[in-house]
């Protein structure tokens, strides 16, 4: 609760419509012991003295004046304020759930995506296997030809040990690959 204290020098009625969230009172001063009186100066000091409150409640002092204005109006005021935090609860819940369901969706999205990249992967690893098993069958074939025309044997077996140290190298290679991979994963 604020008070502020103001000072008029002559006494006027508030133009200012009637707030219920406040409370003014204004007292004469004149012929107190602390103001010297001059007979020759019609001298008049006025105090206004302004409560204000902010929040759906009113203080205890302004309820029992409500109550007694309008009887019932403190339980009015109450139900009003329940209902107003009970919007704002079923507002916060709702802001939540919506949160929520984005997160969730997000995540969907990203272990799908995830999903994608390793299929991707695989099937390029998958046709990666399958050409050079096609390429490595290629050159046994040509090896076989070279071998059984009997032009030269010396080639062919060359040929049987190039396309097997080649298989070997690639799967050693793709394996240690693998191995480094698996730990950051």
């Amino acid at each position: 609760m604020q008070e502020g204290n103001e000072v008029q020098d002559d006494f006027e009625p508030d133009p200012r419509p009637a707030d219920k969230s406040k409370s003014s009172e204004t007292r004469e001063l004149a012929g107190s012991p602390d103001i010297p009186s001059d007979p020759k100066k019609d001298l008049k000091i006025v105090a206004e003295v302004q409560q204000y409150f902010e929040g759906p409640l009113p203080p205890p002092d302004f309820a029992e004046r409500y109550e007694h204005l309008l009887p019932g109006s403190l339980d009015r005021i109450l139900g009003l304020a329940e209902r107003q935090q009970q919007a704002r609860l079923q507002m916060e819940d709702r802001q939540l759930a919506h949160r929520v369901t984005q997160e969730t969706r997000r995540h969907e999205d990203a272990v799908a995506f995830q999903k994608q990249i390793l299929q991707s992967y695989s099937r390029r690893e998958y046709t990666g296997m399958l050409l050079g098993f096609v390429l490595a069958l290629c050159v046994l074939g040509i090896a076989t030809l070279v071998i059984v025309s009997g032009r030269s044997l010396e080639a062919g077996v060359a040929l049987v040990i190039a396309d097997a140290a080649v298989v070997a190298g690639v799967f050693l290679v793709a394996r240690r690959r693998d191995d480094e991979e698996l730990p950051a994963r």
